[in-house]
């Protein structure tokens, strides 16, 4: 096994719930994180006769990526139940015995794969990831035991990182609970007399790829604004271990 063409080991599904057999608890929308949600479209009055169905270890994604930033939204159905999805979604599953879906699901989960979705997403008003571009995709597939060991690890990681993650939670709890008592107990004190204001204009000429912003979730980020023309030289310094808020 080597390197070769996804769309060797993939086939498209079109069966729709012509005969209204599901309903609409069983409508399913997809995340760019690469999960089934349920739908947040207005149900109202929809006719759900052609609806496609999603079955169990079967592929979806949608083909519009304009507006998902850079990622696609794609799931893989690895539950034993039969779920509705929009018929303009493209549903699919593997069509071989050399290629496991839990191993296609990692693949799709890289970030690699978005980039690669996103290059080859082609239009004008808006832009599409096609089936033949899907399966154009071109990816390692070892074999099955290969397969198995590198899904085991995988998975692996994802429950520890898990774990560490609802650590840290409940370390969160256990922070916010002492600094909630220390707040009772002790004397509160201001700020000021422990911090002061920078003022450090650009004299280290920093460049435009140097320029952030500031989010509501404390974290800095790439800046929003247009930054074509515009002279740094009065933008402030934001050295390490300091702090900045708007």
């Amino acid at each position: 096994m080597g390197f070769d063409k996804l769309g060797k080991y993939i086939v498209r599904s079109e069966a729709l719930n012509t005969e209204n057999t599901y309903s609409f608890r069983d409508v399913r929308g997809i995340s760019t994180e690469k999960k089934l949600i349920p739908t947040k479209a207005n149900m109202a009055g929809v006719s759900l006769s052609k609806y496609k169905l999603l079955f169990p270890a079967h592929f979806v994604y949608v083909a519009d990526t304009s507006r998902r930033g850079d990622k696609i939204a794609l799931a893989y159905n690895d539950s034993d139940d039969v779920y509705l999805v929009s018929s303009i979604y493209t549903v699919f599953a593997i069509d071989k015995d050399d290629l496991l879906p839990e191993y296609l699901m990692m693949i799709f989960r890289r970030d690699e794969f978005d980039r690669y979705a996103r290059f080859h997403s082609w239009g004008s008003a808006r832009e599409t990831f096609s089936w033949d571009d899907l399966c154009n995709l071109r990816l390692y597939i070892p074999s099955i035991p290969e397969q198995k060991k590198i899904v085991a690890v995988y998975q692996g990681l994802k429950d520890n990182l898990a774990v560490y993650e609802q650590g840290l939670e409940d370390l969160k709890l256990t922070c916010d609970g002492f600094i909630d008592q220390l707040r009772h107990d002790l004397p509160g004190r201001r700020i000021g007399p422990y911090i002061q204001a920078s003022d450090i204009r650009n004299v280290h000429q920093l460049d435009v790829s140097q320029v952030r912003g500031i989010s509501t979730n404390k974290t800095l980020i790439e800046t929003k604004a247009n930054m074509d023309g515009v002279s740094l030289s009065n933008y402030k310094e934001l050295a390490p271990c300091q702090f900045v808020y708007v």
